[in-house]
């Protein structure tokens, strides 16, 4: 990669999904999608831009931009196994 934001990086969001009011990103490897940004693809800003070229519904968004306004979440899941431990412990 370059310098400056190039050198940061890009995710690429599909378009063509949300996951309740999530975003879905390419999964690192870009092994499938994930909402969660922990597990997003850090693409170079030349891969990015090709891929939406390739596919107009794969939207490159610059990583610190995106960082910038990312939230913390909690999978539902997660609270369940910790009610269930809790529960096991009395």
């Amino acid at each position: 990669m370059g310098s400056g934001a190039e050198q940061e990086g890009y995710y690429l969001q599909d378009t063509r999904n949300i996951v309740g009011d999530c975003v879905l990103w390419w999964r690192k490897g870009m092994a499938g999608y994930t909402t969660d940004l922990n597990e997003a693809h850090l693409f170079s800003k030349a891969a990015a831009y090709q891929q939406h070229k390739n596919r107009s519904s794969d939207i490159p968004w610059r990583a610190m931009d995106v960082r910038g306004i990312s939230r913390p979440m909690v999978y539902s899941f997660t609270l369940l196994k910790l009610k269930k431990k809790e529960v096991s412990n009395g």
